[in-house]
């Protein structure tokens, strides 16, 4: 298996995170993009504290379920810097993994 994936290239791509002073921060990540030798494919690696589907952090994606339960949409979206369809679906996601 080793030696059978070659880098093919790589983009700086943006990754919201939570807010620092009541300021948004963005985190810049180069994410590299490879090429299967096999079976020809190319593929990304999955980034372990990153929430793909939504481009933010972890922590922010987190923050913002437990917000958006006990506080209008918003507000969460406000204190956030997101979106409020962003933090609409975000609780939609979790509410039903929940079951509700």
């Amino acid at each position: 298996m080793q030696g059978e994936f070659v880098r093919f290239c790589k983009r700086d791509v943006p990754y919201r995170d939570l807010p620092i002073h009541g300021k948004g921060a963005t985190l810049w990540v180069v994410r590299r993009r490879y090429i299967c030798q096999p079976c020809k494919t190319t593929f990304r690696p999955q980034l372990p504290e990153m929430v793909d589907g939504f481009r933010m952090s972890l922590r922010l994606h987190e923050y913002v379920e437990k917000e958006s339960f006990n506080h209008p949409y918003t507000f969460a979206a406000a204190q956030t810097g997101l979106d409020e369809k962003m933090v609409r679906d975000i609780f939609n996601g979790r509410a039903k993994f929940l079951g509700h």
